[in-house]
């Protein structure tokens, strides 16, 4: 348990909080946030370990800046 809350409520808390940022970014930048192309990486978090997700995300970013260098 990452903030001490059951399943039940951190459900809520997604949904609510998918259901904002949804609509935020079809308001201000017209576009679909569920559209994968956007994005550099798309990681499933729910799917894989936070510490695996942090590696993915620390090798992408090095890949990305030797890339950029």
């Amino acid at each position: 348990m990452i903030e001490g809350i059951g399943e039940e409520k951190a459900t809520a808390r997604m949904r609510t909080a998918d259901k904002a940022r949804t609509a935020y970014v079809r308001r201000l930048y017209r576009a679909n946030p569920a559209e994968a192309s956007l994005y550099h990486l798309v990681i499933d978090s729910t799917a894989i370990p936070l510490e695996a997700v942090t590696e993915i995300i620390l090798q992408a970013m090095s890949a990305r800046s030797m890339v950029h260098s």
